[in-house]
């Protein structure tokens, strides 16, 4: 396995990744096809430009956001350690993500990208959670689809298993998206004004004078931290919230900052 040590910057080389992938496709696929042979030519360019990439980052997409569910929901310690298996090249005794603490197997976690348990990727699943189920620490099986974690629950129930099976969703609605553009748009505002970053409870007042927020609450600014943890969790905080900053220790700690 492979030591996973910085997940933000896993994030960016993912992001260029992806581009990378699409420019390939998109400069492949804009050529005239004039012939049978220039294009079964250019269709063996495409499969080997992109197949394989098809299928990997889309599991190491899922890996990331199941290492940011693990870090907000299982609060782990100063002096964890992380190892993965990005590209799906994991041996059958080792999961795709794991989490050590001082030599210690704390989680064992299996994931998958796929849309639907149909034909050999049902089979798949079934295997993968068996294996699953020998490994040490807390198990957990993350899925991007409805179908995939409702089948996973279904064979876990079937055969008396303890992995729990987490559902990564990037869905938001349309009102948290909308209060998150509204945040992001006059934190811009205020952090221009003031010169400085300012945290989620310093930005209270001035979007409740600015609309956003009915009240003012007296939690620490958590209406705005409720709203960021939904973006994050979704995986859209880069695209939707460009102006925040997180610093990940035991808990998230947000900071907007002047762009």
């Amino acid at each position: 396995m492979i030591r996973l040590a910085d997940g933000d910057l896993e994030e960016v080389q993912l992001r260029q990744e992806m581009e990378d992938l699409r420019s390939a496709a998109h400069s492949l696929s804009s050529t005239p096809i004039t012939s049978l042979y220039q294009g079964i030519e250019t269709l063996g360019s495409l499969r080997q430009s992109i197949y394989e990439n098809l299928n990997q980052l889309p599991h190491k997409y899922l890996l990331l956001r199941a290492l940011r569910w693990l870090q907000t929901n299982r609060s782990p310690y100063f002096g964890s350690d992380w190892f993965w298996n990005p590209m799906q090249t994991g041996t059958a005794t080792e999961p795709d993500l794991l989490w050590e603490l001082k030599g210690r197997t704390v989680v064992s976690a299996e994931a998958s990208a796929s849309q639907g348990p149909v034909g050999r990727i049902a089979v798949r699943l079934k295997k993968t959670l068996e294996k699953l189920e020998w490994m040490e620490g807390e198990l957990f099986y993350f899925a991007l689809s409805d179908l995939m974690a409702i089948r996973a629950r279904k064979y876990i129930r079937e055969a008396g298993w303890k992995s729990e099976v987490v559902l990564i969703s990037s869905y938001l609605d349309e009102l948290t998206i909308k209060k998150a553009r509204e945040i992001n748009f006059h934190a811009q505002e205020y952090c221009r004004t003031s010169g400085k970053d300012v945290k989620p409870v310093e930005l209270m007042f001035f979007l409740v004078d600015r609309g956003v927020f009915e009240k003012m609450d007296h939690r620490n600014g958590l209406p705005i931290r409720k709203i960021l943890r939904a973006v994050d969790d979704a995986g859209r905080l880069d695209e939707l919230m460009p102006t925040v900053t997180v610093r990940r220790l035991r808990n998230r700690q947000w900071y907007f900052n002047s762009i």
